[in-house]
């Protein structure tokens, strides 16, 4: 995929992770999160809590505002049904098996009926020492 299609909050997310994850000397200067205001309240965290199971562990204030609900602890696959929760649950499972960040894009209706398009990008989080439960992912929502 080239990168010049993504959202620029996504590009921005990317190449902040590439740095976190990134050697001490491989890191680059590239775009910053103050340069995306609205950047920081679509982000998401979500931990693998079992078979097809990923919980929301905190989510930013727009994107809860967007769902109209409180997200921590929902399982963040109940928005999806069908052939698109197999899909994505499949999708997550990559990004995790990989160690690599994901990019899934979307079409869908509102209940009001108006149609939108969404992107969505998830990279894997290191688990720290000691740390419980399974994999988590940063999630971006656009």
């Amino acid at each position: 995929m080239m990168d010049r299609t993504l959202h620029p909050n996504t590009r921005t997310l990317m190449a902040a992770w590439r740095r976190m994850t990134a050697s001490p000397e491989t890191l680059k200067a590239g775009p910053q999160t103050r340069d995306h205001p609205d950047l920081v309240s679509r982000l998401f965290v979500i931990q693998e809590a079992g078979d097809h199971v990923w919980v929301f562990r905190n989510a930013g204030e727009s994107l809860s505002k967007i769902l109209g609900r409180e997200l921590a602890d929902q399982n963040f696959l109940d928005f999806w049904t069908g052939h698109d929760r197999k899909l994505l649950s499949a999708f997550l499972d990559g990004i995790v098996t990989e160690k690599a960040p994901g990019i899934a894009r979307g079409r869908g209706e509102t209940l009001t009926g108006q149609r939108v398009d969404t992107e969505m990008m998830f990279a894997p989080l290191e688990l720290g020492a000691g740390s419980k439960g399974g994999h988590r992912l940063l999630g971006l929502y656009q």
